[in-house]
């Protein structure tokens, strides 16, 4: 058999083969259809506004104090986020002697601080001094913080006191002191 012949009898076996047995597609192309889905995802907010009780942003200077003045304000803490928080207020003072001199009282709950009123829960009550560092709540835990719904608020009621018995070391005396207040959102009671 030449050369040729047998070419020519191997294509015709191959033409054959392809014939009988059909021919399959090595594309690997499917049938396939795709729709975009369009999401928007928005984290909530945690915002605590603080103002006093006329929404005037929460400031109070105290002038001119003589031993057995008394002073009373009222803080109000709102929750304008979109869920619970826990809150806490901490405190830093400028170096004072005055700072030992000053009596600081906190209350929470119901009542009013300008109708003479008291809040039911005594939240502080110390020397000025010490509070120098965790008023409400323990800010380095996180813990024993004060819970507030969405679109809550809780009014604070300070008292700061300069004890008649105060002799002359006050005078002249200053007292800076900065309270901020720290809000985490409350997970034990987000839905």
């Amino acid at each position: 058999m030449s050369r040729i012949s047998g070419i020519a009898v191997l294509i015709v076996v191959l033409l054959g083969g392809v014939w009988l047995f059909g021919t399959q597609d090595q594309s690997g192309a499917t049938l396939s259809d795709s729709e975009a889905v369009r999401s928007s995802i928005q984290a909530e907010t945690v915002d605590i506004s603080i103002s006093d009780v006329d929404g005037a942003i929460a400031t109070f200077t105290l002038e001119n104090m003589a031993p057995g003045d008394e002073f009373r304000g009222e803080i109000v803490i709102a929750n304008g986020g979109g869920v619970p928080v826990l809150y806490g207020i901490t405190s830093e003072a400028d170096p004072s002697p005055l700072n030992d001199l000053l009596v600081l009282n906190v209350w929470t709950g119901p009542g009013r601080c300008d109708v003479g009123e008291l809040p039911t829960s005594l939240v502080f009550s110390g020397a000025l001094s010490d509070a120098t560092s965790d008023v409400i709540g323990e800010m380095a835990t996180q813990t024993n913080y004060r819970p507030l719904g969405e679109g809550q608020f809780e009014s604070i009621c300070a008292q700061i006191t300069l004890p008649l018995e105060v002799g002359n070391e006050a005078q002249n005396q200053i007292s800076r002191q900065r309270f901020t207040v720290l809000a985490i959102q409350d997970v034990a009671n987000t839905q």
